[in-house]
């Protein structure tokens, strides 16, 4: 992912689990900032608000792996409210 957002803010009703691989990223959830380099997991827990941007310079390479067999996103924000270059999955989806 180049540096710039992310997905808009939003939730799922299970944990999702951030692994970086390669650049840097920035997450909040539930509120709180969290910075995260190469080699980091991070985890969003079920139903816990959240977003996160690739701060730069370089890409930003992760696995994302979410505790379902289903993909299901609740967005948090509305699409006419969100900021520009921030994006959603090609099909909203609410829980």
């Amino acid at each position: 992912m180049p540096p710039g957002p992310g997905p808009a803010l939003h939730r799922h009703p299970y944990a999702e689990t951030f692994i970086v691989l390669e650049g840097r990223v920035r997450f909040t959830i539930e509120g709180r900032d969290v910075e995260a380099g190469a080699g980091s997991v991070v985890v969003a827990p079920a139903h816990a608000a959240h977003t996160f941007s690739n701060p730069g310079p370089g890409r930003l390479l992760q696995v994302d792996i979410h505790a379902s067999d289903r993909f299901v996103t609740e967005w948090l924000v509305p699409e006419a409210e969100r900021p520009q270059g921030q994006v959603a999955a090609p099909r909203e989806t609410k829980a």
